[in-house]
């Protein structure tokens, strides 16, 4: 808590809790705002931007959830317009299948990347 506290990263950390735009993001943020309401320090530091801990919790020292004060800034998200999925790009379904006539793989070859894709997400496989 006290490198963070040197290096004014509490604000940045609440910054990005209520407007990061990759949510997972924020979640990440919020959780580490948890961890630092669990020493006396944090919980002090991050009164001063107008968040909240559960005070019944602090005793017992599993002190995890916090918000801000006005609950809008934390769920306040920006909308964007949805621009298609890669799956559905026929350019690029096309693309890969000439690339695959190009590129020919020995059965050997094709086995590894088949594992290779299993080990790995659906969108870069």
């Amino acid at each position: 808590m006290k490198l963070i506290l040197e290096t004014s990263l509490v604000k940045d950390i609440i910054d990005m809790a209520e407007n990061a735009m990759i949510l997972s993001l924020r979640g990440t943020c919020i959780y580490i705002i948890g961890m630092m309401c669990k020493t006396s320090i944090g919980r002090r530091e991050i009164q001063k931007y107008n968040w909240l801990f559960s005070k019944s919790q602090v005793a017992s020292g599993a002190v995890s959830v916090c918000l801000p004060r006005d609950q809008s800034r934390l769920f306040r998200v920006q909308t964007g317009k949805f621009k298609g999925s890669i799956t559905f790009q026929v350019d690029l379904i096309e693309n890969l299948s000439s690339l695959k006539e190009k590129l020919p793989l020995t059965k050997e070859e094709q086995d590894v990347l088949n594992l290779i894709g299993n080990l790995i997400n659906g969108v870069t496989w």
